[in-house]
């Protein structure tokens, strides 16, 4: 499905979220601790999963997602880190070291970034 993590998708009504797992029991959890709603101020969200890198790629390069989440477990497919946008705002906190233009090594762990986000509710 859908493309760039870094737009959001232009309805309001629908968060579209990616979850990346070559591993369908990963990917079944993943959808089981998000739910149908993240959060009840926000939208329900649409989940689109992939269990390679290959189609994972192919739609982010045609769509716009939400959010994403990939599993930490996943082989490093190396590359440049074309573009890039962090969120911001309140309730986020985000620890990482990725940068637009850099080439993450494959040779090391894959965590580009930590990403804790909370709200009232």
């Amino acid at each position: 499905m859908s493309a760039n993590a870094s737009a959001p998708s232009t309805s309001d009504d629908v968060l579209k979220v990616v979850i990346y797992s070559d591993d369908r029991l990963v990917r079944n959890q993943i959808k089981l601790a998000l739910g149908r709603k993240i959060a009840s101020d926000l939208p329900e969200i649409e989940i689109t999963e992939f269990a390679t890198a290959d189609a994972l790629l192919r739609a982010l390069d045609k769509e716009k997602f939400d959010a994403a989440v990939f599993d930490a477990e996943a082989r490093p497919g190396g590359g440049r880190i074309a573009e890039l946008h962090w969120p911001q705002g309140p309730g986020i906190r985000l620890d990482g070291h990725a940068q637009q233009g850099g080439s993450p090594s494959p040779h090391y762990d894959t965590l580009l970034a930590k990403l804790i986000v909370h709200s009232r509710s």
